[in-house]
């Protein structure tokens, strides 16, 4: 059997020149255990199913076709970890489309926490936060508070009728600026984290 790294040069040399031989190295490619060994470690690390393995495998499969295909790819990238990072995209894409849309507002009634200081420590960090995200631009109040409330960001962006690529690249740009905000608070940083996602 050729090396997984051998399969994926192949793929790349025979994308447009022999569909013939793309075709084979594809099916060898599908067929070496080590992509799939891959997929299956991290789906399983990160509280999937054996039934999810089998669809993300089959789904980062096609998605390596297309993108080869089409010419996505970028030949400057090592085929093999090129792999890799489309089945880890797929796999945080479908982990945020399971996390429940839900106003953490509602949810604070329900909390079911009896030590005070805890209780006091949290809302006086989502007051920090609340104030925090206040001090930005108005696209960036939007999308924090959106993300806050557990929307992905497909979910964002058909809320505001904005493409995901826009809705990704201003997350980014409000991230930077409340880093920039928070240098120097620790705990104010892992509480942001954990609250807008």
């Amino acid at each position: 059997m050729r090396s997984i790294e051998e399969i994926a040069i192949t793929l790349v040399n025979r994308r447009t020149s022999d569909p013939e031989e793309f075709r084979e190295a594809l099916k060898d490619f599908y067929q070496h255990p080590h992509p799939r060994q891959f997929t299956r470690g991290l789906v399983l690390r990160m509280y999937g199913q054996e039934e999810d393995v089998k669809d993300l495998f089959h789904d980062a499969i096609i998605a390596l076709e297309k993108s080869l295909r089409i010419g996505h790819y970028d030949s400057s990238k090592a085929p093999y970890p090129y792999f890799k990072g489309i089945v880890r995209y797929l796999w945080w894409d479908r982990i945020r489309a399971r996390k429940p849309t839900v106003d953490l507002n509602e949810l604070k009634g329900q909390w079911d926490i009896k030590d005070p200081a805890f209780i006091l420590q949290l809302k006086d960090r989502s007051d920090q936060l609340d104030q925090i995200i206040a001090g930005l631009d108005e696209r960036c109040r939007q999308l924090l508070t959106l993300a806050r409330r557990g929307f992905n960001y497909d979910e964002i962006s058909k809320k505001l009728s904005i493409s995901k690529e826009l809705i990704r690249g201003g997350m980014y740009k409000c991230r930077q600026k409340i880093d920039q905000l928070l240098k120097g608070l620790p705990e104010l940083r892992a509480a942001l984290k954990f609250n807008i996602g």
